[in-house]
């Protein structure tokens, strides 16, 4: 009986490493293309701040109910703001927007936000604000062992 002859790295019938190997990477970087679509609040999945976001400041939480005050001295006008914290979880409560112009707005937010969250989006009351600072209170939960990081985030 004649010896069957194929070609390197062929098998009878089935795959070659080089499908194998495509089908794998093709597999791994599938879950990667969707992490970077954006949600429907302009934020990547898993928290990203997306086009048209600038983070204005940003502040380290103590561990304890606070209240703190972070000057944003922005160079332009904002509609919409967002609260992200990373290491540690906190309770936001309230913010105080004060804005260029004197005027101030009260927000009651009351959101328990994991490490790595945000939360919603909050949009600012008429046209495109000034905003010259930000006071929030929040409760940082008596087991955290690391200082939580607030940043703020504004969509123009």
């Amino acid at each position: 009986m004649p010896k069957r002859v194929s070609a390197p790295g062929a098998t009878m019938g089935g795959p070659t490493r080089r499908h194998c190997l495509f089908g794998l990477s093709a597999g791994l970087l599938l879950p990667l293309g969707a992490w970077a679509d954006d949600d429907d609040e302009g934020f990547r999945i898993g928290g990203r701040p997306g086009r048209g976001w600038r983070k204005l400041a940003e502040t380290q939480a103590r561990r304890a109910v606070d209240r703190d005050e972070i000057r944003v001295r922005a160079d332009r006008a904002y509609s919409a703001i967002r609260l992200r914290v990373f290491n540690a979880p906190v309770e936001m409560l309230n913010l105080r927007i004060r804005f260029r112009n004197g005027e101030t707005r009260e927000i009651e937010v009351r959101q328990f936000i994991e490490r790595g969250g945000a939360t919603r989006i909050i949009d600012l009351p008429g046209e495109r604000r000034f905003i010259d600072s930000i006071i929030f209170w929040y409760k940082t939960p008596l087991g955290a062992k690391e200082r939580a990081t607030v940043q703020v985030w504004a969509r123009g």
